[in-house]
């Protein structure tokens, strides 16, 4: 894992400054984040096959925005019990707010204790389990294998340091986005495309570390359409 290469790559690319003003521009609405979070899924697929060209183009527009959308539906659906748990732990609070009972506020804020404690441990468990979700689509090109649960726990099992790498860029990335806000959200959608970039580049090289060991499927990884 080379956390100064994810920084540094983007500008190996001769038309990096074009390339990633228009990833910039599209950042200026959440929905056009959307084909930015599809072109970041290429970059982890050419990380992953060692494509020596850093950043894709843009002339597959269409198919970033449809990926992006499916980068979307997986972390939706993996974050669903932390919807969930979220939602009863701030029903519980209200509760412990109006309930005029001494003897229930003892058991509420067990309740909402227990409760923050599982929130915690989910949100940090899916933040390992779905960049080995994503590896495993960016790989493959088949859509259905964000969902091959027992393959993807055991990438992440047996690779834990490097996928705890990708965790810690990822908070690194939520620090380095909102920089750019001192540039009257002109800046911010800058580091916004740039820190998608920073994170898909240290996806792809967890997940190829994990190839590299011996850790994904037997069978050869087919070309992602």
């Amino acid at each position: 894992m080379d956390f100064g290469l994810a920084f540094s790559y983007v500008f190996e690319d001769k038309d990096w400054v074009k390339k990633l003003a228009l990833a910039s521009v599209l950042c200026l609405t959440v929905i056009g984040i959307i084909p930015v979070l599809g072109w970041g899924l290429e970059v982890m697929k050419r990380v992953i096959k060692e494509d020596p060209e850093p950043l894709p183009n843009w002339s597959e527009f269409g198919q970033y925005f449809v990926k992006g959308l499916l980068v979307v539906l997986v972390g939706f659906v993996y974050s669903l019990p932390v919807i969930v748990i979220g939602s009863c732990n701030a029903g519980a609070g209200a509760l412990l707010g109006n309930t005029g009972e001494d003897f229930a506020t003892p058991l509420i804020w067990i309740l909402t204790t227990c409760l923050s404690c599982l929130y915690i441990l989910y949100g940090v468990g899916i933040s390992l389990v779905i960049p080995a979700a994503l590896g495993n689509y960016a790989a493959s090109g088949e859509f259905g294998s964000v969902f091959k649960l027992g393959e993807i726990f055991r990438i992440v099992r047996n690779n834990l340091g490097n996928y705890g790498l990708v965790f810690l860029g990822l908070l690194l990335s939520n620090i380095i986005a909102p920089l750019g806000g001192v540039a009257c959200g002109i800046g911010i959608a800058v580091t916004t495309a740039y820190a998608i970039l920073f994170n898909s580049h240290l996806m792809g090289q967890a997940y190829k570390v994990a190839g590299t060991g011996g850790d994904l499927p037997a069978d050869p990884i087919p070309d992602a359409s």
